[in-house]
């Protein structure tokens, strides 16, 4: 190939050559041709790349090189052209913009004709023209010839380069591959024992605080000073009325709302935010008060109420993370040489609840069935129902329906379903879903390394259990997972 090219190039040479000897002894008898002349100085530009061109540019001293923008401003050398080399030829021909730029290197003589001055100097001198034409053709056929040798090159070194990397990728996956699957196991032990140590940090100061909060929700009542003529205070009303109220949803606290703004102009929406969360004994109250423009007391009261709120917002809240330090407990029982009874649903549940921010746009449906308890390993079953509901998270982006199911089977099994409205499994792939190192991940710019589901497996079939994927006839995939009551114990 590089033969072929240095031959062309040879050729080409020689016959730049002899234009310019004919342009040179032209040149000494004829004005017209010296009319054609144009010097550029070195940095000077002859024609621009994407603009217009009409002149076809012959060189007769100096050399000049040619300009390709790659990525702007950049640009990148495609040739350099010396003596009989013609410049512009394909915009000249085609009338189209200019396909490069094309920069003076040194001081450079050129012969720049148009298409009427090639006529014109065909006519007054016919062999320089039949030499011209001659190299023309011959220029358009070397630069196609030479083209189609280096678009070959580049697909060959690209063949190679593609296999290269292909076989870089294969071997980079199948390292991280097996380095995962090796300190999995490992992992899962510290994240386990990291787990278990968090929920008893996190427990201690929320069962103090909410020790804290039951007492403040018993005292501050007590402790809230005024009485009216009833003997009942105003503000132990709207307190305890705070801490009891219930937010109303949303399309009715907007109605609420749009109607007490109207009632009371004259009241800051934030107040009228408070008035939306109370019932109407309390409401008839505070709005007599505001009839009397007192706007101290209901300022007030509309603090006490709010205190009311906030706290219970904090009993609420403080429940709220003692439930997820006992499943966080449950959870992280990783310890996979001790068997004991359990209720499936407990586990699922749990993992349903530390799984929630994947959840928020989800419709979960859970149908569950009493079952009995079975004896297994909790904490390995709560890495099954986690890798299953992330797949299906993931298949669904974040949205979707979920249907989880539980009930007993035939053989006094215990059965769990999990259900997504995704795209389903393609059939293709339902036969080796199971398989280490599968996963169709990657494919979507996202990194995965195959082996959840293959772990799954793993440890259902150490339960001595089955696990089946299935496309419903709904739509979407189905995980059915199945355990014995009572299996017997691995050797």
């Amino acid at each position: 190939m590089n033969q072929g090219l240095g031959q062309l190039a040879h050729e080409t040479a020689q016959n730049s050559l002899m234009l310019v000897e004919k342009i040179r002894t032209a040149l000494r008898d004829s004005e017209f041709l010296t009319k054609l002349l144009h010097d550029y100085k070195p940095g000077e530009v002859l024609i621009r790349e994407n603009q217009p061109n009409r002149q076809l540019i012959i060189i007769l001293k100096g050399s000049v090189e040619q300009l390709k923008h790659y990525e702007t401003p950049h640009q990148v050398t495609v040739d350099i052209m010396g003596p009989g080399m013609m410049v512009g030829l394909l915009s000249y021909h085609t009338g189209q913009p200019a396909f490069s730029t094309v920069v003076a290197r040194s001081r450079v003589s050129t012969l720049s004709a148009t298409q009427r001055h090639v006529q014109a100097l065909n006519r007054e001198f016919p062999e320089l023209g039949e030499v011209l034409q001659s190299l023309i053709v011959g220029n358009l056929a070397d630069r196609y010839r030479r083209m189609v040798l280096l678009h070959l090159e580049v697909k060959n070194l690209s063949n190679t380069l593609q296999m290269e990397r292909n076989h870089l990728r294969r071997t980079v996956q199948e390292l991280e591959s097996t380095r995962n699957f090796m300190v999995n196991q490992e992992k899962m032990a510290t994240l386990g024992e990291l787990m278990a140590g968090l929920a008893h940090e996190i427990n201690n100061p929320a069962s103090a605080l909410l020790r804290s909060v039951d007492f403040l929700a018993s005292a501050l009542p007590e402790v809230i000073p005024g009485q009216n003529e009833s003997g009942k205070s105003f503000e132990r009303d709207f307190f305890i009325h705070g801490m009891n109220s219930v937010a109303p949803a949303t399309d009715v606290a907007r109605s609420r709302l749009n109607q007490l703004s109207k009632e009371f102009p004259g009241l800051d929406r934030k107040h009228l935010r408070k008035l939306v969360r109370m019932d109407d004994a309390h409401l008839d109250l505070i709005t007599g008060i505001i009839k009397k423009e007192n706007k101290n007391k209901v300022n007030h009261l509309l603090q006490v109420f709010e205190s009311g709120v906030f706290l219970k917002s904090i009993n609420i809240s403080t429940q709220r993370i003692q439930h997820l330090v006992q499943s966080l407990k449950s959870y992280s029982r990783q310890n996979t040489h001790i068997w004991e009874s359990a209720d499936v649903r407990d586990g699922i549940n749990d993992t349903l609840l530390l799984l929630g921010h994947r959840l928020n746009h989800v419709e979960l449906e859970r149908h569950f069935d009493n079952v009995p308890n079975i004896l297994c390993m909790p904490g390995e079953l709560n890495q099954v129902w986690t890798n299953i509901i992330c797949n299906a998270c993931d298949a669904m982006n974040d949205e979707g329906r979920l249907i989880i199911s539980c009930g007993l089977s035939a053989g006094d099994k215990v059965f769990v379903s999990i259900r997504d409205s995704g795209p389903g499994i393609r059939e293709d792939y339902l036969s080796k879903i199971f398989d280490a190192n599968f996963t169709t991940k990657s494919a979507g710019g996202e990194f995965g390394l195959g082996l959840g589901l293959a772990i799954s497996k793993g440890i259902i079939k150490n339960h001595r259990g089955s696990i089946l994927a299935r496309n419903h006839s709904e739509g979407g995939a189905e995980f059915k997972i199945e355990l014995p009551l009572a299996p017997p114990k691995p050797a």
